[in-house]
């Protein structure tokens, strides 16, 4: 989603509108936040001729500065957005996520007197909404939208809308677009290395690692092999993304004697990324061949995937029905071989278009060790195949994306409630 926000923010930017960003992230937990380096920072904001996009972010607050502690998260976003519209003034505001941002940014349309757009997710809807204490704010932030805007109608999230006290004119459906410019436009691999470097410099390592898995965050320092496959993840890790199976996995191919590099971009709470590095930790052939590095800015994703040969997505038994994972489209669209869980090759629009060992690797039971051994192996055994199954996803991908609109469908909305032509 923070990619999604990047996107349509510096899409608007380039139609000549300003766009503020009032952010948080400055402040989230280090398993959750990406790491900018290399420039990376100076590209959160842009000037599009008459447009432009700016960050401001929320400022820290000593820990126990009052009783019962917790960061006042709502209250600084409201009082830092307050800020930013009496200076530079505005015509729309938008919330992504209810929880905490379309709370304040509700509370914010009631100060400034402004149309509200809120951009809900599948954790808010599908899991959030239905706690006893956040149910009636959500009600009434949700009452408070100019618009409601909403993917596919998946599962049963309109009923849940409609329910929250939603009408259904303000209900806006947003189809699929594109993939952005940075997905198609480059043909560089990140350098893993370097990045390697970098989340060392940062105080990102100290915080991730505890002091019992601060020998990964030594193996980080190792150089990658040459002239084996570079298996990759990015994103969030647990059970429900089949991270420890995948990590099962390749434990036995260590064991085995396969050589292969396991670079993983890992996000998650404390709790499951200390389970996953306690996993790694656990097998000393397979900590030998691993590099647990942070989340990365959303432009870089490309070049993280072209630097891998193999990229496994094993989403499985996911508690949110809604939760409709891009990664498979990603990883399609850079011409790296996708290996992805049947319950996610069956959530994607094109999946009759998907075949088993031509365009993708299918694994229908995420849960079973043995089968998916097998299936890596034949891929690091096999780089001709590995390689022919990126291209003929690639050749699908472009398929696929050429038929999409080009423009985030946010941005038209947008443009339409500026215009007052909202119905």
């Amino acid at each position: 989603m923070s990619g999604a926000t990047f996107r349509f923010a510096h899409e608007l930017a380039s139609r000549g509108h300003e766009v503020n960003v009032v952010t948080n992230s400055d402040e989230v937990e280090f398993g959750f936040r990406e790491l900018l380096w290399g420039g990376d920072e100076a590209r959160l904001e842009g000037e599009y001729g008459g447009g432009k996009v700016r960050v401001h972010q929320t400022h820290p607050l000593a820990p126990n500065s009052y009783i019962p502690w917790t960061n006042p998260y709502v209250s600084k976003l409201v009082g830092r957005a307050i800020e930013v519209g009496n200076v530079r003034g505005c015509d729309a505001i938008v919330g992504v996520y209810l929880e905490p941002f379309g709370v304040a940014a509700a509370l914010l349309s009631v100060v400034l007197q402004k149309p509200l757009i809120l951009r809900h997710a599948g954790s808010d809807v599908g899991r959030l909404s239905k706690h006893p204490d956040l149910v009636e704010t959500y009600r009434w932030t949700l009452g408070r939208a100019d618009a409601v805007v909403t993917g596919a109608p998946f599962g049963n999230v309109y009923e849940t809308l409609l329910a929250l006290g939603v009408l259904p004119a303000k209900l806006k459906t947003l189809g699929a677009s594109a993939l952005p410019n940075w997905f198609c436009d480059s043909d560089e691999n990140l350098d893993l290395m370097a990045l390697a470097e970098a989340s060392a410099a940062s105080s990102w390592t100290d915080h991730l690692f505890p002091k019992a898995f601060k020998g990964l965050a030594h193996a980080n320092e190792k150089r990658l092999r040459k002239n084996v496959p570079t298996i990759g993840t990015f994103g969030k890790v647990g059970a429900s993304k089949g991270s420890l199976v995948l990590v099962d996995a390749l434990k036995k191919l260590a064991a085995e004697g396969y050589q292969f590099n396991f670079v993983a971009l890992a996000g998650g709470t404390s709790l499951a990324l200390e389970r996953y590095c306690g996993a790694i930790m656990e097998s000393s052939a397979l900590c030998d061949r691993s590099w647990i590095l942070p989340l990365i800015a959303p432009w870089r994703v490309p070049g993280f995937i072209r630097a891998c040969d193999v990229i496994p997505f094993l989403e499985h038994d996911f508690p949110i029905a809604i939760h409709r994972p891009r990664i498979p489209r990603e990883v399609l669209a850079v011409g790296t071989c996708l290996v992805c869980s049947s319950e996610v090759a069956d959530k994607q629009g094109f999946r009759e278009n998907l075949v088993h060992r031509k365009n993708y690797v299918r694994v229908d039971a995420p849960n079973d060790v043995a089968a998916l051994s097998e299936e890596l192996a034949a891929l690091i055994d096999h780089p001709d195949l590995c390689y022919s199954i990126g291209r003929h996803g690639l050749f699908l991908s472009k398929i696929i994306e050429k038929g999409l609109p080009t423009i985030d469908p946010i941005v038209g909305l947008l443009e339409g409630i500026v215009d007052g032509a909202l119905g």
